[in-house]
């Protein structure tokens, strides 16, 4: 986890703090939206919606007014990427100072007047297996190398 910007570290040593959630749902056409006022941040306008963060519980709702979000979650949501983004400050130059405090993806949808979306981690990434050998690990213990550990006795072996 790396550390809030300098920004964000006096917003949130303030006695009181107002922040931004800035939220974005990787639909074929992204939806993005901002917990205030219209926000252009890295080259993306986020509108201005009424929409509430909790990452406690992992949830986003989002107030769905004349119905205007249901056909865009009518087919749920469910492995939709959502990243989610939090800035302090009422000057512009702050919102270049957001930081990212959610980056997963969409779980159950409830849909209503207020839609609610669960959120949870995104799915494990599948990498190509990777042979730890030389030339590119020059310094591996030899064979046959015994190492004792609380848990027991292991010995090293090729595969």
């Amino acid at each position: 986890m790396r550390p809030l910007s300098s920004v964000n570290r006096t917003g949130v040593a303030q006695t009181l703090t107002r922040p931004v959630y800035l939220v974005e749902i990787g639909f074929a056409t992204p939806l993005r939206l901002s917990s205030r006022n219209t926000i252009t941040f890295q080259g993306n306008s986020f509108t201005a919606a009424a929409v509430t963060v909790d990452l406690s519980a992992l949830t986003v709702r989002l107030f769905n007014a004349g119905l205007a979000y249901t056909a865009t979650f009518k087919n749920g949501g469910n492995g939709v990427p959502v990243t989610i983004w939090v800035l302090y400050g009422d000057t512009a130059p702050a919102y270049e100072d957001a930081d990212v405090i959610f980056d997963g993806e969409v779980g159950a949808v409830g849909l209503g007047e207020t839609i609610t979306l669960k959120l949870r981690a995104s799915s494990p990434k599948q990498i190509p297996r990777l042979t730890v050998a030389p030339p590119t690990f020059k310094h591996l213990p030899p064979d046959g190398l015994e190492i004792r550990t609380p848990a027991g006795l292991f010995v090293l072996e090729r595969d």
